[in-house]
């Protein structure tokens, strides 16, 4: 499904997420970056999205009985993307793109993200 905003540009429309990748993360923060006036609302739809991925793979972790660290490193990526995800709320851009970059630097091991 796509909602589109009359443009072909992906700030213009929802991308929806079919994973937490870097790759994904890195498309959602260039997008933000673009991001203006009524394109809030495809941003809030894709972090939406972006949590419940983020959810899920806590879920799914502690159900595999996962190790306890590596539960840990999905609660905090979970907190990340939900902090991002209120910040987007308020249009601050600049701070849920810090906290995205933080995800992005778990998932490619350049620290814990704090």
């Amino acid at each position: 499904m796509e909602i589109t905003g009359g443009s072909d540009r992906d700030v213009d429309r929802v991308v929806w997420a079919d994973d937490l990748s870097v790759a994904t993360l890195i498309s959602l923060v260039d997008r933000l970056n673009q991001t203006e006036g009524a394109q809030f609302f495809f941003r809030e739809a894709e972090m939406d999205d972006v949590y419940r991925h983020a959810d899920a793979d806590v879920r799914l972790a502690v159900q595999a009985g996962s190790d306890r660290g590596i539960i840990a490193q999905l609660e905090h990526i979970r907190e990340l993307v939900f902090n991002a995800h209120d910040l987007v709320g308020c249009e601050n851009i600049l701070e849920a793109v810090q906290e995205l970059n933080k995800v992005i630097n778990i998932k490619i091991g350049l620290g814990d993200g704090r």
